[in-house]
């Protein structure tokens, strides 16, 4: 919270004044200061979320397998209730099956920061 950052900036400028360590020249000018630079923040931000897409993903490739031509990976990029559904992967280890999905990215090196998934199993 910004006013409880300034509190604790005043107050420890307060016990070095107090002590006789230091003087401030912008003690006055320091919330004015802190308030400016949370504007200069949002603002940053806001030029960056408009520079870079919200999604990666440009489009669906493939996907491991696929049990209906409806049901094709790129039913994965919209929010809507067309889905993608695979046949499963037959294991002979008695482990986990392994299915995946390929995404072409919006650039050669992209930093990944979180993956959403929404899983259903059907009976």
């Amino acid at each position: 919270n910004l006013r409880d950052r300034v509190a604790i900036r005043q107050h420890i400028r307060q016990q070095m004044r107090q002590r006789g360590l230091l003087e401030f020249c912008d003690d006055e000018d320091d919330l004015r200061a802190i308030e400016q630079e949370a504007k200069s923040r949002k603002a940053w931000q806001r030029e960056l979320t408009s520079m870079y897409p919200t999604s990666l993903i440009v489009a669906a490739i493939g996907a491991s397998s696929t049990d209906h031509p409806l049901q094709h990976v790129s039913n994965t990029l919209t929010p809507d209730s067309e889905f993608w559904s695979s046949t499963g992967s037959p294991s002979s280890t008695g482990s986990a099956a392994e299915e995946s999905l390929l995404y072409a990215l919006a650039s050669p090196a992209c930093c990944v920061k979180y993956v959403r998934l929404a899983v259903y199993r059907a009976q």
